[in-house]
């Protein structure tokens, strides 16, 4: 029996929309959660260490491949022992559902100094158009081959 696996990114604030979305595929569908975000998870609520189980927190930037190419190794060291895995390796872990959910924005961008528009910009365009990509290009070897059987989402 394989293991269904979700990898939600953005669910570091306890009432943020990708924890929301950690605790319903966990409630609702019985998944198993790896949240991805830049920050660690702040506090875990009751509701959450119920969950405790089915969830783990990868601290990570969406942004840099390189922090993006370590997550399917949280993956397997959460939930298959470090084991090895993906399509065709005999591991249980079948990542079924991506959720890109991480973003930023930037309202108070300076003005006149452009230096600091140009660095602030491209932190925004990094999190909300690089990450997804980033997060999606590494963690697509790990999903089912068959599409009907697997989801990705950007919000």
């Amino acid at each position: 029996m394989s293991v269904k696996i979700a990898v939600v990114t953005g669910t570091a604030k306890p009432l943020g929309i990708g924890r929301a979305i950690a605790r319903a595929l966990i409630s609702s569908l019985n998944y198993k959660i790896v949240g991805i975000d830049i920050e660690n998870a702040e506090r875990l609520d009751e509701e959450d260490l119920a969950f405790k189980a089915q969830y783990t927190h990868h601290k990570c930037d969406v942004s840099s491949a390189e922090q993006v190419s370590k997550i399917w190794d949280s993956v397997e060291k959460a939930f298959d022992g470090g084991g090895g895995g993906g399509r065709g390796t005999g591991s249980s872990l079948e990542l079924s559902c991506i959720i890109n959910n991480a973003g930023i924005a930037d309202p108070d961008m300076p003005v006149g100094d452009t230096n600091a528009r140009i660095s602030r910009w491209k932190s925004v365009v990094g999190v909300n158009l690089t990450g997804p990509f980033l997060v999606c290009e590494a963690l697509l070897p790990y999903m089912p081959s068959e599409p009907s059987t697997s989801c990705i989402i950007i919000i």
